[in-house]
């Protein structure tokens, strides 16, 4: 019915991708892209795999975003509302994007998230990596 059925207190999601509201016009304004949301069934029935990107700034500055910590978080519904049913530790850096699926072929999907750790900077170059969890008995 397109009517909301809940509002949580945590922010979840943020992201740095990023377009110009009117393409080719520097000036026009900025819109953050939102980050990936993927619903997975989980152990407690179904669950909504979400990173939450953390920003020293907050969301103060219109055309600036740089996220300094993160984690990933399960959400299950228990009928009042979305209750975490798994995260991972806090992560130094940045989730631009993550992904649920069989990486190492055991059967058994993981959580495969890219980090930025460290971005480039003058005389210093970025650093990334790919980090995998197990994360239960969650399926695509």
């Amino acid at each position: 019915t397109g009517e909301r059925q809940w509002k949580g207190h945590d922010n979840f999601g943020g992201t740095e991708k990023r377009v110009n509201a009117i393409p080719g016009d520097k000036d026009s304004p900025t819109i953050f892209l939102p980050g990936r949301v993927l619903a997975v069934n989980g152990v407690n029935g179904p669950e909504l795999v979400v990173a939450a990107n953390e920003s020293a700034s907050g969301k103060l500055l219109a055309r600036f975003r740089m996220y300094t910590s993160a984690g990933l978080q399960g959400l299950f519904w228990d009928g009042l509302g979305f209750a975490p049913s798994w995260k991972t530790r806090p992560i130094t850096g940045y989730v631009p994007d993550f992904a649920v699926a069989d990486v190492d072929n055991d059967g058994a999907p993981e959580l495969a998230c890219a980090v930025v750790q460290e971005r480039d900077t003058v005389g210093k170059s970025g650093k990334s990596a790919i980090v995998f969890y197990e994360i239960g008995q969650l399926t695509e």
